[in-house]
């Protein structure tokens, strides 16, 4: 995937000491005593790294920290927290998915969990498709919403028996598709509207002659990720979001098998597989993109080994150290399902050169 801006920031950022620390959250019990709990243990077990290191540096990451954990609304929670805090920045990002919960304190921040946890997040755009109607559902980190913007829903008269040569006949299957046509042309012009500015994976939901006419008049442009058949117009855009789950995440499964597959033919060549090789290609920019399986930890970097006074747990792990070379060097990150690269080590890369 891309990275996004905020991580890509994230992972970019040298000063330390830097807090990473994420939290789970119970959103179907807003202000609940033990996500608070929860977060107080992990921001405790921060705060003892912070002041066992001792340095100006770490007594500035300590407030950021409080400043950051002040500013959580515990009434309005999604289903997870990162929290982000060094001496000169402090940031909360909201997660969709759950991801365990997890403290790190070491030289830059944590990222790996939050990449995961915002690749396994849904979003998708929905066109539910008919020629009297055409609406737009976007589902971004699993909500769904109803856009009533940018021409939606397109509802456009197409030409009907009136506009015929001989108004006492029926428009004829000819004259009959090109009023389809009529009507799917400005469905494509407002889907390509909104794709301008937010692209993302598409998804028709509609009757198979409406998608067909759809993509016809689409040349090319038209591109679903998956495709749904059915009447589902008076449907409700969680229902929609339902609807299409299963079919999206069965192209998202064909498109990491795929992904995969080229990356073991690419081995020998251009690629690596093993934290050592990856690593090594991160630091000198050589990693085009890096695939890691979801949750692997390879073990702490060399600087950072646990000592007799240092939680365990606290510690960045080498997979976190992979993730933010790659992203500073403007490579990009793939993060696969658990045994994915099981005999690659768990992560590979392609290259530059």
């Amino acid at each position: 995937m891309s990275v996004a801006e905020p991580v890509r920031g994230l992972a970019r950022h040298e000063r330390g000491p830097a807090v990473t620390i994420i939290c789970p959250l119970d959103r179907r019990r807003p202000g609940n005593g033990e996500d608070r709990a929860r977060l107080e243990r992990l921001v405790t077990r921060a705060g003892h790294r912070l002041a066992e290191i001792g340095t100006p540096d770490a007594e500035r990451a300590s407030i950021r920290l409080a400043a950051a954990v002040a500013h959580l609304d515990f009434g309005h929670p999604e289903a997870a927290v990162a929290i982000f805090a060094a001496p000169d920045v402090d940031r909360t990002i909201t997660l969709d998915g759950y991801v365990p919960a997890a403290v790190t304190v070491g030289p830059r921040f944590a990222v790996a969990a939050l990449l995961a946890a915002r690749e396994s997040a849904v979003s998708a755009r929905v066109l539910v498709c008919s020629r009297a109607r055409t609406r737009c559902v976007e589902i971004t980190e699993g909500r769904a919403r109803e856009r009533t913007d940018a021409a939606f829903p397109v509802t456009v008269d197409p030409p009907t028996e009136a506009d015929a040569p001989h108004r006492d006949f029926p428009l004829d299957e000819h004259e009959a598709a090109e009023a389809a046509r009529f009507v799917f042309r400005a469905v494509r012009r407002a889907l390509e509207s909104v794709e301008a500015d937010d692209p993302r994976p598409l998804v028709l939901v509609g009757a198979e002659r409406d998608l067909a006419f759809l993509r016809e008049v689409g040349n090319g442009r038209v591109a679903p990720t998956a495709t749904v058949t059915g009447n589902h117009l008076h449907d409700s855009p969680e229902a929609i979001a339902t609807l299409v789950a299963p079919a999206l995440a069965a192209a998202h499964d064909r498109a990491e098998a795929a992904a995969v597959a080229a990356l073991r033919n690419a081995l020998g060549g251009r690629a690596l597989a093993g934290a050592d090789a990856v690593l090594a290609a991160a630091r000198v920019g050589r990693v085009h993109r890096v695939f890691v399986e979801r949750d692997l930890r390879a073990g702490p970097i060399a600087a950072e080994v646990p000592g007799p006074t240092i939680d365990a747990s606290t510690v960045l792990d080498r997979t976190d150290e992979i993730l933010a070379e790659v992203i500073r060097h403007d490579g990009e990150v793939t993060v696969v399902g658990t045994g994915a690269l099981a005999e690659l080590g768990g992560i590979a890369c392609t290259t530059r050169f």
